[in-house]
């Protein structure tokens, strides 16, 4: 995390909607925020986080804001065997963050699967 307060709520704004629309698919189990949300901002081994929160599945990442810009990097990675199944990076206006929480969760359920 940045240290940067206007930063911090913003990515969490960004990270709570993801939660929330993932959830929508009930395909799979997501994670609750508040569980983890307890990770945020620590540098830990994802197997281990992954046995705590009984995932084997993690998707981590980061926002960046400047001006009237974001950048956001995302990476789903296989806890158990320790490897990335998918990673992204997307440049955009705040005006188009709104679409791009909705369309993330697809765009990872179709990095995921196999093709």
């Amino acid at each position: 995390m940045s240290g940067d307060p206007e930063q911090e709520y913003f990515a969490d704004g960004i990270t709570e909607d993801i939660i929330t629309n993932l959830s929508l698919w009930r395909t799979f189990p997501v994670i609750s925020r508040n569980s983890s949300f307890t990770y945020r901002g620590q540098s830990q081994n994802l197997k281990q986080v992954a046995g705590e929160l009984g995932a084997r599945y993690i998707v981590e990442g980061s926002v960046r804001k400047g001006g009237n810009r974001v950048r956001i990097t995302a990476q789903l990675i296989d806890a158990e065997e320790d490897h990335h199944l998918w990673s992204e990076k997307w440049d955009r206006t705040l005006e188009d963050i709104l679409m791009f929480r909705t369309r993330f969760p697809k765009r990872l359920l179709e990095g995921w699967l196999p093709r």
